[in-house]
């Protein structure tokens, strides 16, 4: 990932957890935006993993009208932390609504956001490389999302 996406999720991040603070010492709520503008959340999917040798599980985010566009979307990974899984983003923190929100406002772009369960990996190759995480997630799941959804693919 060069330095402009890491500067970019980095903003949208914390431009997030600034939102969501605005909306609720506001007493609004998400749901009181635009309602018929939202995204399509996709919880506890699968994916087939041959490096793992086992299913992995995975959320998505679609962006509103993802469906019905001809674009392709950029895509975020989200990973949770420890002890969650692949619901953590969108049980915990409703980052569907808070990204709804964003897109709404203009604030971030329509994109995809994908939640992999990283059990609890650190998503890097364990030093025994019994559980190659990392690998999985470059040469199996990068891959994956982009040849099933709408994405700008990933180059390299």
């Amino acid at each position: 990932m060069n330095r402009s996406a890491k500067k970019n999720i980095t903003i949208l991040i914390l431009l997030s957890l600034f939102y969501t603070g605005f909306l609720r010492s506001a007493g609004q709520s998400f749901t009181e935006l635009n309602s018929d503008i939202r995204g399509t959340v996709y919880k506890s999917l699968e994916v087939n993993s041959n490096i793992l040798e086992n299913k992995l599980m995975y959320s998505i985010y679609l962006p509103p009208y993802y469906h019905t566009s001809n674009d392709s979307f950029p895509v975020l990974y989200l990973l949770h932390g420890i002890r969650g899984d692949e619901t953590s983003w969108i049980n915990r923190c409703e980052i569907h609504f808070i990204i709804d929100s964003l897109i709404q406002i203009k604030e971030a772009p329509p994109l995809i956001i994908v939640m992999p369960d990283g059990k609890n990996s650190y998503y890097i190759n364990d030093y025994m490389l019994q559980y190659p995480y990392e690998d999985m997630f470059i040469k199996e799941l990068i891959p994956y999302i982009d040849s099933t959804y709408k994405t700008i693919p990933h180059t390299g």
